[in-house]
């Protein structure tokens, strides 16, 4: 279960929000685990058998990257930037098992795990994410900027 970060990241959990809606999610495969590191899911081209073009897929546009004041910290969330250029792949997260200090500032933090720990702990790569649900969000439109 994640808290996403609605004010800090305001365009990014828009986008996370209206993925896991259109079950976007559902049946990709964490690519690539550090074990105690990171943990790298949601591209759409992990669902294939090519494992090498796992990590280079996108929703059919990029999102702006939102660095904030939030911190890669144990358990939080991150959409990961492609090229290293000022915008995201628009679905491809992180999920950091401890600290990236060296990507405060960089990546767009748009939540933490709240619930759950033992599992994100015990990823593996090819692990398979069945289903996402959103339970609960603000009372606002979520509308995607997406880049041009």
């Amino acid at each position: 279960m994640l808290e996403l970060f609605d004010d800090d990241a305001p365009n990014a959990v828009a986008n996370f929000v209206t993925l896991v809606g259109r079950g976007f999610y559902n049946g990709t495969r964490f690519h690539w685990v550090d074990s105690g590191s990171v943990a790298y899911g949601g591209d759409p081209n992990s669902r294939d058998n090519d494992r090498f073009n796992d990590g280079f897929g996108d929703p059919g546009y990029l999102i702006e990257s939102e660095p904030s004041r939030r911190l890669n910290l144990p358990f939080t969330i991150a959409f990961v930037d492609t090229r290293r250029a000022a915008r995201t792949q628009g679905c491809t997260f992180a999920l950091n098992l401890r600290a990236a200090p060296q990507l405060d500032g960089v990546t767009t933090v748009f939540g933490r795990v709240i619930e759950g720990f033992d599992v994100v702990r015990k990823l593996s790569a090819g692990d398979t994410i069945k289903s996402t649900t959103i339970l609960r969000k603000r009372k606002h439109e979520y509308k995607v900027v997406k880049r041009p």
